[in-house]
């Protein structure tokens, strides 16, 4: 058997999921009925812990797989999401290379996530996830159901169907004429029109957008702005993320982000600040709007695809982050 090599998000496992597993494991009428509880006691604590760092609600109590009598006699992995649903918790055992939708588990599910253990069976890692499928009743499967690892979506799928503030945007389907997150539109939406949006600005990285003579380019730009509030401020600040492509054979973007008052105000509040962090959380370069400035900016050059950073607004203790790809 080929195995399908997929890079998850690892995810740690606490003393007390492992506790829970061995005890509901040990509830079970043979070793393969304890062996399979077990594996999906620890799959869906771990998609939990995951929805958690998203500061997602779940309810461990109210899944199936959490009743004694039900999952004696079904294999479910189900994980609650109060007002929204269940998720599916499929675990993926070392050399297999597809996930298994037993039939208990086809209906009334958000979506499905896989969790690969490790050969000793003590961490995992989460691989990706596909979307329920909604079945009528006389057309539900008759036979479980297996999905390759090679199809899963990533993740970030996932935070599309549960929790679409947080969805990554992927900036280079601006560039296509691709937005479908709603909640960016326009910087004119937002910004009053008699407030200059000037390209030529400071730069916080200390390196600008220019193209050198010898490099026959192309350029393509595309702005889009979100509404960020604050209830301190009890009124909005204004993102405006303006993505530059500059057509060469490295294929690279750069990214400008800025942040204005709303159309309410001339100056952003002294205290805020905008960060800019990569995929591990280190800081790329910040800013802070000076006295009496009515707007601030970070720039980024040279971003490769695939790459993701994120943008930390904060004002004072609270703080709001948008994640972004390449």
């Amino acid at each position: 058997m080929n195995t399908v090599e997929l890079i998850g998000l690892p995810i740690p496992l606490s003393q007390d999921a492992f506790e829970s597993a061995a005890q509901f494991a040990a509830e079970q009428a043979t070793p393969g009925k304890g062996k399979r509880v077990y594996l999906n006691t620890l799959a869906v604590y771990a998609v939990q812990t995951y929805l958690n760092w998203l500061e997602l609600n779940t309810s461990l109590a109210e899944g199936d797989c959490w009743q004694p009598g039900l999952r004696a006699v079904l294999d479910v992995a189900d994980l609650v999401l109060p007002g929204m649903g269940r998720l599916e918790c499929r675990p993926v055992l070392p050399g297999e290379t597809a996930m298994t939708l037993p039939l208990e588990a086809a209906q009334n599910r958000l979506g499905y996530v896989a969790v690969q253990f490790h050969e000793q069976l003590d961490a995992v890692d989460l691989l990706g996830f596909v979307r329920g499928v909604p079945f009528a009743e006389d057309d539900a499967p008759l036979e479980p159901m297996t999905v390759p690892l090679s199809e899963l979506l990533p993740l970030d799928s996932l935070l599309d169907v549960l929790h679409p503030d947080l969805a990554i945007v992927n900036l280079r389907e601006w560039l296509m004429g691709q937005f479908r997150h709603p909640e960016w539109r326009s910087p004119e939406a937002f910004v009053a029109s008699h407030r200059t949006m000037r390209s030529g600005s400071r730069n916080a990285t200390g390196s600008g957008f220019s193209v050198p003579p010898d490099i026959d380019a192309q350029i393509n730009s595309v702005s889009r702005a979100k509404a960020i509030e604050f209830q301190a401020l009890e009124k909005q600040v204004v993102l405006v993320v303006q993505v530059i492509s500059i057509t060469t054979e490295d294929n690279t973007l750069n990214v400008r982000l800025r942040l204005y008052p709303d159309a309410s105000s001339d100056q952003l509040p002294r205290n805020l600040q905008i960060t800019v962090l990569d995929e591990t959380g280190a800081v790329i370069v910040d800013s802070r709007p000076k006295s009496g400035s009515g707007w601030t900016e970070v720039e980024l050059c040279d971003c490769q695809p695939g790459d993701r950073f994120s943008v930390r607004i904060a004002l004072g203790e609270d703080s709001k982050v948008e994640e972004f790809c390449i």
